[in-house]
Formats: C-alpha cells, structure tokens, sequence
C-alpha cells in the first residue's frame, strides 16, 4: 500500500488539504443543473456511463464539479476524484491519474485490495507502463477478479460515480485524448460497475474525442452555457453584500440601503450570468483592509480603481489566448467580430468574406478559443463573446498586454476601399506581435461574386466610425462595450 500512496497525486482528490477551500456552488444556486446530473447517476441502467459537463471559461465547472463530489460522497456514491490542475507539479498530467484512482478504489471497494496490491507486487514498474496497461493492472483485472467472488459489486444500486474535473487542465492534449480513450475502452470490454463524470472547457481535443465511437454512443452531454441565469448571480451577489452588511469592520458605516438596488441590477448585468466576474467583484469588495462603499464606487466605473480590480480574471484570459498558433489572425477575426454591428451578423462566412480568408479558416484559426466564444459548425453561424469581460480585456492595453485589440489601428483600412489590406507580404507572422496586421479586406465585391453596389455587405458592418470614407485625426472617436452581446459601438466626442 505504500507504494500505491506514494504514487498517487494527493492535490487531486476532492476533499485533500491541499485544495484550500475549493469553489463551491453556492446554496440556492445551480439548482436544476445538480438535479440532472443525480437523476442521470440514479437512472444509469437507462443512462449512458459518460456524462459530459462543458462550458465556458469562467461558468464554475470547478464548483459544479466540488458540490456534485461532496454530494456523491455523502450519499455513498463517489467512488474517486481527479481533479486536474496545470499549476500542480503532480497533477496537471495522466502519471498519475490511474494510481489515485485505483487508490480511492480500495477504500470504496475493499474486495479489491488484495488484488490490487498483488498487481503492484508483481510488477513494481506498473507505475510506469502506458496508461492502458496501467488501467488493466490496478482497476479493470482487480474489479474483475473481484466481482467474481461478490457479484453485488455489479448491482445497480451500488454503480458509483468517478469525477475527473478539469480535464483541459492536463497540459498535453494527447493525453486528454488518451484518458478518454482509454477509459471508454475499458467500460466497452468490461462490465465495470462504474459511471464517469467528465468536467471541462470544450477544447477541440476533448470535443472531437467525444464526437468519435465509441464515447458518442457512451456519453451523455451537459452545456453549462444553456444553464446559465441571471437569478443564480442574482442570489449570490444578494448574499454576498448580506455578508459584507452582518460581518464587514465598517458595517456600522453603510448606508440603508447599500447598495442600492439599481447598483445590483448593474452588477448582474455586467456579470453577465458568469460566476467568476460576479465572484472576483465580490472578492474586491468584500475585502477587511479597505471600504466597501469606495470600492463599489471603483468598479462602478466612478472612480479610477487604485489596484487592478479583474488580475485573476486576465490571468484566465491570458493563458487561454497563449495556447493560439497565430494570434494576428485571432486578433483580425475577433476585431471584426467585436466591430460587426446590426443588421449585419459576423458568421463565419461573413468574417472569412471580409478578410479575404479560405474557406474553413476560421474555424481552424479558432480552434484553441471554444471556452471563450461561441463557434459555430456551420458557415452560417454567428460567432459571439460568451461573456463581455473577454471583449473588455482585448480592447484595454494595460490588461491584456502582447494580447491587445487595438481598434483604432486600422479605421483606415476597414473603411477606405481604396486602400488594399496587408502591409508587407514578405513579413512572416510571428506567434504574439503586439502589432498587428491591417486585416486583409477585399477590395472589389466581384472577388467575392458580388457587385461593386453591395460592398457595403463588406464594409459597413464595421460600426458608425467605419463608414467608407479616410480617417481623419479630426474625428477621433470614443468606444464602448455594450454590456449584453460584447459588440462594440461608436460615439463621437
């Protein structure tokens, strides 16, 4: 058993010391989501041995998957936890995964420590073998050899759940690919007496495993982004400033009522039905060391904060932008999806049509960002911001830094047709240039099949500032960002 202990990744279990007040769903919150998930473990003989629960960056996977292992758990029905983190020195790869699987094993299943440790002994390199081979030796042969002698491990109401949180978090996609793999493999070869909730972003690795046999007739699928409300922000935030008003040094200073419910309404509004906005201006406010009432002011826009206020929040948004291939394209193609304004809608086609891109270009230069925009398969599809904060970090310099949108860098490219889009072709694109590129705009509506009469279809979507006409220093404009769609508007000094 010692040797088993050792090789086990301690920070990965749901209830370890190391992971410091884990999030947690919020009592009141997530209500119909929580609901699902058990009646799909209750339900397993009709229920597929996979669920899948993916959603955007910052939508609380973390907490959900938390509050469903401790609920699991207290009914007797977690079998093992896993929860990957690319900080951790021991949990951010699979070395480790099915070792502390099979160790939490042990203790739900107890018939199957003998076999397990006799697994180990041998053959004391197990730890080291592929994945697959590791899975055979320490879980599959030993739930079979133990199922044999008490077949009520195989009875549905002892069909436990193992939760594996944070799967994008395994740094290698391959393995993400692999895990996946191999575990679906084992569930299609034995009648294992196990269920597997699968918690992450949709990354295209993740997402494409899923979509292939045989975890497609496996697998169940929840979207966090059609489970998102407003009345979830709503009582956390009501219960939050409750914390501040009952707990706060400066409680006895507040005013009756603060904040006012017009603030509130603001905040939900901004959060934009995304937990870690609304926990992080919380988080701000909350603090013991500075008042409530000013800081409120600061993240109402009505003051300038004195420290950066989101610093978690771009740190998310940083390293979700690190993992493109070639960010001056993202930067051109989320430019004219920040810039598209009604009636025109930035489908893949119309952003492909406005900067001259292949067919399919789109989507391949997009294929690392599914946690923070909306992609859709089709060509007809409109691309969107999941929440407005990502659109806030690209258009403001001193947060997003190497990753900056700076929108007044090519006016004059988007809206005089005159000019043909490219700068120096010779150049070769580098990974994170802070300077763009002009984007590539056609020139002639036949390029694209269209009469010179229609290039408005190309052109004038680019909001009021890129009208067909040279920019001049004159008439500089201010930008907004409209809390809701994340779309960009013009408005004249």
């Amino acid at each position: 058993m010692d040797r088993l202990s050792s090789s086990i990744s301690r920070g990965a279990l749901h209830d370890s010391a190391e992971r410091i007040n884990p999030p947690r769903c919020y009592p009141g919150t997530q209500a119909t989501l929580l609901h699902k998930v058990t009646a799909w473990l209750e339900n397993h003989e009709k229920s597929r041995p996979f669920l899948w629960i993916h959603g955007p960056a910052g939508d609380g996977k973390s907490a959900i998957a938390q509050t469903l292992a401790e609920t699991f758990a207290a009914a007797g029905r977690l079998a093992g936890s896993f929860f990957f983190s690319r900080i951790s020195a021991v949990s951010h790869d699979d070395k480790r995964f099915i070792s502390t699987l099979a160790y939490q094993l042990i203790l739900k299943f107890p018939q199957i420590r003998q076999f397990v440790l006799e697994a180990i002994s041998y053959d004391p390199l197990v730890f080291h073998r592929s994945l697959q081979a590791q899975l055979q030796a320490l879980i599959v042969q030993p739930l079979t050899q133990a199922v044999t002698g008490d077949a009520q491990l195989l009875e549905p109401r002892q069909t436990s759940v193992i939760i594996v949180d944070g799967l994008d978090e395994c740094t290698d996609p391959g393995q993400q690919r692999s895990i996946l793999k191999t575990l679906s493999e084992a569930i299609t070869q034995f009648s294992l007496p196990l269920s597997f909730l699968i918690v992450s972003r949709p990354e295209a690795s993740i997402r494409n495993t899923f979509d292939e046999e045989p975890l497609l007739s496996l697998s169940d699928r929840i979207d966090l982004d059609k489970f998102r409300s407003d009345m979830n922000i709503r009582l956390f935030l009501e219960s939050q400033f409750q914390d501040i008003r009952n707990h706060h040094p400066m409680k006895g200073y507040l005013p009756t009522p603060w904040p006012s419910p017009s603030d509130v309404e603001y905040l939900i509004t901004k959060s934009n039905q995304q937990f870690i906005y609304a926990a992080i201006i919380m988080k701000y406010l909350g603090s013991l060391r500075h008042s409530p009432m000013a800081r409120l002011t600061d993240v109402l826009g009505k003051s300038p904060p004195p420290q950066p206020i989101f610093d978690e929040l771009d740190a998310l948004y940083s390293q979700i932008l690190s993992s493109v291939d070639n960010f001056n394209l993202v930067r051109q193609i989320l430019m004219v999806v920040l810039l598209a304004t009604s009636p025109y809608r930035p489908t893949v086609q119309f952003v492909e049509s406005s900067l001259s891109l292949a067919p399919g270009a789109v989507h391949i230069a997009l294929i690392d960002l599914h946690s923070v925009l909306h992609i859709p398969e089709d060509h007809e599809g409109e691309l969107r911001v999941y929440h407005t904060s990502f659109s806030e970090f690209l258009l403001e310099s001193a947060r997003s830094g190497q990753f900056f949108i700076d929108i007044n860098s090519t006016p004059s490219v988007l809206s005089d047709p005159s000019q043909k889009g490219g700068g120096d072709s010779n150049n070769k694109d580098t990974k994170h240039d802070a300077v763009p590129d002009p984007p590539k705009v056609p020139v002639s509506g036949a390029a694209h099949g269209r009469n010179d009469e229609n290039l408005g279809a190309v052109y004038y979507p680019f909001s009021s500032y890129a009208r067909l006409q040279p920019r001049s220093n004159s008439n500089k404009r201010k930008s907004r960002i409209t809390p809701r769609s994340g779309r960009l508007h013009s408005r004249g000094k």
